[in-house]
């Protein structure tokens, strides 16, 4: 019987002589020898769906009475093999890993290895859960059941789409050993194909007497890759040659033969003592060619430096745009300065730098065809930063003043205007009065409130020039804040949104 728990069968069985495991829907017994077993599920405590019903074929390959060797391997496997489910029930796939394969180990059988598969699945090692899986189909196939088998390739198909695969053919010698990005994962001829994350990976087949023989790869999800090497006998000794380019996604090759793609994962070449030309090539740029006269047991260097083409085609053309915090920034594109023009579509280095800024460096990937805008914010160094915030603060501090000038000057103007206009009523008042006095007395009156005439005309004078000078210290204040640097231009507050909550930041 078989129930789904989450997508992801599971097998089970137990395989003592006469042995019976209490479970909470019911038991199983399984016998040795007669094929006799009787299967029942694990309950939904343990969410995992388990098989019970393997036929004693699948645990001892022999129908003769077991030796004592074999029934000691045997009885290993089942109690690893026991464990092993017992740790998957309680989601524990690290530990249940290490059991089938302790079991597996002992005493080879489908159910264990097709539990392995699922434990390598669940813990998203997934190229390993692959390879799992076809070699299962490899080793148990025939023993598996039909259901068993299309599981497994389902497994396979939806993996591949996650994964790229390289099959590996060994032309000369006969056999030598595979290095996946520096881990060893077998000799050639591979049993299957080779199941790699996708990204960047460096393939490398080694045998004695023999020079080694890389190459670089750059798997997509679902890439299938066939590789055909041969290795070159070794005659006068091997050295290194050491490559090294100026920009990326420069395709390098070594003696005609295509290596990889910069940059290089590793960077050292084995090759044979002898004259060797690398050659490095990318749209947009004139080819490099490099002839390296390569000694044994010594390391000789090749830098390909690329020129950007005068001509570009126009489906390798495109136009980046950098658009910098600072101004009068110099911007640099593979270690030259950014020019008006024409751009060699793809992966470029850019780097921009700025005296008293900490210099900003990033990969633009530039479209064929259609401007790339890339926006900069560069840091300031801590020097330079208070240096900065002292002089902004001078300027605040003096923009501040100026302005507190400004308003105690207009201040002064509003009130003394506001006084004088009523000095200037009463004024009027008295010189209308005036028509009805004579004599002394109308002189007497008219002196006086032409002294008053004075005054408001001295009072007006003075305020028109505290107006006019709070206009130009408030002018001078506008201008201070307005222009002169801001002492929080620097600052940074963001706010992020985590599981538990808001988290802020600031940044001074």
């Amino acid at each position: 019987m078989r129930r789904e728990a989450r997508g992801f069968p599971f097998k089970t069985t137990t395989t003592s002589t006469s042995t019976t495991t209490s479970m909470t829907n019911s038991t199983t017994t399984t016998t040795f020898g007669t094929a006799r077993l009787r299967g029942a599920l694990i309950g939904p405590a343990i969410g995992v769906c388990l098989l019970l019903g393997v036929t004693t074929a699948a645990v001892a390959q022999d129908s003769g009475t077991p030796t004592a060797s074999d029934q000691g391997a045997r009885s290993e496997a089942a109690t690893r093999f026991e464990e092993g489910v017992s740790l998957a029930g309680q989601a524990r796939w690290e530990r249940a890993l290490q059991e089938f394969e302790a079991s597996l180990a002992a005493w080879p059988t489908p159910p264990a290895a097709f539990n392995r598969c699922i434990c390598l699945r669940r813990l998203e090692r997934l190229a390993e859960a692959a390879a799992c899986y076809e070699r299962f189909l490899r080793d148990h196939g025939e023993d598996a059941s039909a259901e068993d088998r299309a599981e497994a390739n389902d497994e396979l198909r939806r993996l591949g789409t996650r994964l790229g695969t390289v099959t590996l053919e060994v032309q000369r010698p006969e056999t030598a050993e595979v290095v996946i990005d520096g881990v060893a994962v077998g000799s050639a001829p591979l049993p299957g194909r080779l199941f790699l994350a996708p990204g960047r990976h460096s393939l490398e087949v080694r045998a004695p007497g023999h020079v080694p023989s890389r190459r670089e790869l750059d798997l997509p999800a679902g890439a299938e890759l066939t590789l055909v090497m041969s290795l070159e006998p070794q005659r006068e000794g091997i050295g290194t040659i050491l490559i090294e380019a100026d920009i990326p996604q420069v395709v390098v090759s070594l003696d005609g033969q295509e290596i990889g793609t910069t940059p290089l994962l590793d960077q050292a070449l084995v090759a044979a003592a002898g004259e060797h030309v690398v050659e490095g090539r990318r749209p947009g740029y004139e080819p490099a060619r490099v002839v390296v006269q390569v000694a044994a047991g010594q390391a000789r260097r090749a830098r390909l430096e690329l020129t950007q083409s005068t001509d570009i085609a126009a489906e390798h053309a495109g136009v980046l745009e950098v658009a910098v915090s600072e101004d009068e920034s110099e911007v640099l594109l593979d270690g030259r300065s950014l020019e008006a023009g024409p751009v060699p579509a793809g992966q470029h280095r850019l780097e921009v730098r700025h005296e008293g800024f900490e210099p900003w460096t990033g990969d633009v990937d530039v479209a064929a065809g259609e401007p790339t805008r890339i926006e900069v914010s560069l840091r300031p160094t801590p020097a330079f930063l208070e240096s900065y915030r002292t002089r902004a603060r001078g300027f605040r501090s003096g923009a501040w003043a100026t302005t507190g000038t400004a308003v105690a000057l207009l201040g002064t103007a509003a009130v003394l205007l506001g006084w004088n206009a009523g000095r200037r009523d009463d004024w009027e008042a008295e010189n209308a009065a005036l028509e009805g006095y004579t004599g002394m007395d109308r002189l007497r009156r008219l002196e006086a409130n032409q002294e008053l005439g004075d005054s408001i005309d001295t009072v007006n004078g003075v305020s028109w020039a505290l107006l006019a000078a709070g206009g130009a210290a408030a002018a001078v204040g506008v201008v201070l804040f307005v222009v002169g640097p801001r002492p929080d231009r620097y600052d940074s507050f963001t706010i992020s949104f985590r599981a538990d909550g808001l988290a802020a930041r600031v940044e001074w």
